[in-house]
């Protein structure tokens, strides 16, 4: 499949079942073609993307998709993913192809993280997950900074620049920066169920301005604080289709006797002991995972004054592996771990390197802006 010309969604007003809507783009150097049909004012959200960038010498094409039209249909270098249409929730699509590029890419260190940029000094947030990356890069993009991540640090291995990883942002609805920034946001937000009561939000990224270009990172800050894995062995997962196909795929796996699949408003939810498995099975036939029931006991996020302490580039090794996300697909087209150790020991000495225990929003918000002017003015000096 090739790209095609870079446009906006082209909107058509036939009635019958063919696709009216196509658009061609391209993330990260995938191209990725997304079409649908009208079926009625479905969603709210009426512009989930915009202004995509690639890294290279590619043509950037650009996709405003009309909240009008139910998207039915991904093709993402030349896999289809269908399943795809859920009412109401339209920046859904937008996790589902970020994690179709997500497991396809080869060309870019992919980290769980946030990135954000004050004044062109771009930082990287690494975190596991209950470590506040959303809440962070949220409560960043609101103080006047420029958004490239929420969830997904992108770094090209051959320039070693950050490219914007553009996907849907969610959070816990009781989330302080949420309650700061929902009131003014409330026509694009949408509410998602959590497994054990309670719901986050769903906001489109555009909200947030148009993707930036890539950048070189300045430094890199790890996040101190996460949710623990839980003992027990049968977990649940939240998806948001399970189908006969998915059956099927779980019946040939020997899954089916192993698992319980119980209807929760318009998703799914199942319990496993091999959930993590299941939860394949359903990404990889047009479904898209919410939650993993993974972790108990989070540790408070924005509740204290923020610590940040610099630390070496060793030091930062150990979290910053384990957030590398593509770590081993990488490693068997290498020399092995041992190699994929070292290439993240020349990344790290490439900048400086922080640990960063976060407080309250607009405190840590306000260390991380003196430290990016710091590192503005030693940049200045050092030309």
């Amino acid at each position: 499949m090739s790209l095609g010309t870079p446009n906006d969604a082209s909107h058509s007003v036939n009635d019958d079942a063919s696709p009216a809507v196509r658009a061609n783009f391209s993330i990260l150097g995938t191209p990725i073609e997304l079409t649908g049909r009208p079926e009625g004012d479905l969603a709210p959200v009426r512009r989930v993307y915009a202004a995509f960038e690639t890294d290279g010498a590619r043509r950037a094409s650009k996709i405003v998709w009309d909240g009008r039209v139910s998207p039915t249909r991904l093709v993402v270098d030349r896999n289809v993913y269908r399943g795809l249409s859920r009412e109401g929730i339209s920046a859904l699509i937008s996790m589902k192809i970020m994690e179709t590029v997500y497991r396809r890419t080869k060309d870019f260190w992919l980290f769980h993280g946030a990135a954000a940029a004050w004044k062109e000094i771009l930082l990287l947030f690494p975190g596991e997950t209950g470590s506040g990356k959303s809440s962070l890069a949220v409560g960043l993009a609101k103080r006047g900074w420029t958004l490239f991540s929420d969830e997904v640090i992108a770094i090209s291995r051959r320039r070693f620049l950050v490219s914007a990883f553009p996907r849907a942002i969610t959070f816990h609805a009781s989330n302080a920066v949420v309650r700061e920034i929902i009131p003014s946001e409330e026509s694009s937000a949408h509410l998602l169920p959590l497994l054990r009561g309670g719901a986050k939000r769903i906001l489109p990224f555009s909200l947030f301005g148009k993707p930036p270009q890539p950048l070189l990172p300045a430094a890199m800050i790890c996040l101190e604080g996460s949710k623990r894995e839980r003992n027990r062995r049968e977990r649940e997962i939240l998806v948001t289709l399970w189908n006969s196909d998915m059956e099927l795929a779980a019946r040939n796996k020997g899954l089916w006797q192993r698992m319980s699949v119980r209807k929760d408003g318009d998703f799914f939810r199942i319990k496993s002991d091999r959930a993590a498995l299941i939860g394949d099975i359903c990404a990889s036939l047009g479904g898209i995972v919410l939650e993993r029931d993974a972790a108990s006991h989070p540790r408070a996020v924005f509740g204290d004054r923020p610590v940040l302490r610099e630390c070496s580039a060793g030091e930062c090794l150990d979290p910053l592996w384990l957030v590398f996300e593509n770590g081993r697909t990488l490693a068997n087209g290498t020399s092995g771990i041992t190699r994929l150790y070292a290439e993240l020991a020349r990344l790290a000495n490439r900048m400086p390197c922080w640990m960063l225990r976060p407080g309250r929003a607009e405190l840590t918000c306000e260390l991380l802006r003196n430290l990016a002017e710091r590192l503005r003015e030693k940049n200045s000096g050092s030309r």
